[in-house]
């Protein structure tokens, strides 16, 4: 599982339309698209190798997500309900063979919540990438 503050160290970037949502137990991070006025939807680039799977939730009111493999074309714009009580989020398969391609995720709604990526194969990691503050969208 990579969590949306490790995305940076698979060579992954989180656009500046995202705040932060403390989510112990899920993370501890998670990511809330605030789109900001005359700017592009909050966006998520992630280079992957294989298959993989994104973990969303519609947030408190419902929402939506754009899912696009640019390699192959394939995409989705699922409906996500509110989390409810439960938390409850989506997971979104993106199918692929072993080609590394960019995956990116596009928040269409403000409030959807992005909580990570899972992948089923060991990933590029650079271990160079420092940790702290700095990486993290403001809250």
């Amino acid at each position: 599982m990579i969590f949306p503050h490790q995305i940076g160290a698979i060579g992954g970037l989180a656009d500046n339309g995202w705040r932060l949502k403390w989510q112990q137990g899920f993370g501890p991070f998670a990511y809330v698209a605030d789109p900001q006025p005359e700017q592009p939807p909050p966006t998520v680039e992630v280079p992957i190798a294989g298959p993989c799977s994104f973990f969303v939730s519609g947030g408190k009111t419902g929402g939506r997500v754009r899912l696009t493999d640019t390699q192959s074309g394939y995409e989705i714009e699922p409906d996500l309900p509110p989390e409810g009580d439960t938390g409850q989020t989506q997971n979104l398969a993106v199918p692929g063979g072993v080609a590394y391609r960019t995956v990116r995720l596009t928040a269409l709604t403000p409030g959807v919540v992005f909580y990570g990526v899972q992948v089923s194969e060991p990933q590029p990691v650079d271990p160079t990438l420092t940790f702290d503050h700095t990486v993290l969208p403001k809250p």
